[in-house]
């Protein structure tokens, strides 16, 4: 440090955990500290936006952030997309999603199936099974190619069943998401909304 500086950012290995009450506003271990010098500096963290919790105080709600992170997708050990650009969704009780432009998907991975779905928060889903590492996963990823007018940032993004593949986020693998569309029960439940 010279004698001219008075404050510098650098990466803090700590993860930065941000409350409003009792309400969790932001959860980050990519914070970046401030130091700054002089009788007032304080020590204060930055946190990438996409770390930031969404709003969740309706009963549902999707809600959807741009983020940088790099998320990759693999089946049995081979990556089937590899993003920098994830549109990040959140929707009350439910996993964070991750859409991905299809330009970062491997197309040749991707096998068109005649499953459909209706999501009243989201419109109508178009699905693809994804053949790769050896394995085929029926209807895993999907799309919505005419959102409803409320959510038009998912249009034509693919997004996978993380239940179902392996996800990775900034080189770190991620455990199986454990949700209703782990053990087949929302299939039962989709077919029911489609009637």
């Amino acid at each position: 440090m010279t004698s001219l500086e008075t404050e510098r950012v650098e990466p803090t290995p700590r993860r930065i955990r941000v409350r409003l009450g009792d309400r969790l506003v932001a959860d980050s271990d990519r914070a970046f500290l401030l130091i700054q010098y002089g009788p007032n500096g304080l020590p204060t963290y930055f946190v990438p936006r996409e770390d930031v919790v969404p709003d969740v105080l309706t009963y549902k709600r999707v809600d959807t952030r741009r983020s940088s992170r790099l998320v990759e997708i693999r089946v049995g050990g081979e990556t089937v997309a590899c993003s920098i650009r994830p549109l990040l969704l959140f929707e009350t009780s439910l996993p964070t999603r991750y859409y991905l432009p299809f330009t970062d998907v491997r197309a040749e991975c991707l096998e068109p199936s005649s499953h459909v779905t209706r999501c009243p928060y989201k419109g109508r889903a178009r699905y693809w099974s994804v053949r790769a590492g050896g394995l085929l996963v029926p209807d895993v990823a999907w799309s919505y190619p005419d959102p409803i007018p409320q959510l038009p940032a998912v249009k034509d993004l693919v997004c996978f069943f993380t239940e179902r593949v392996d996800l990775v986020l900034d080189g770190v693998p991620q455990p199986r998401t454990v949700s209703p569309w782990s053990d087949g029960t929302a299939d039962v439940i989709d077919q029911a909304a489609d009637r």
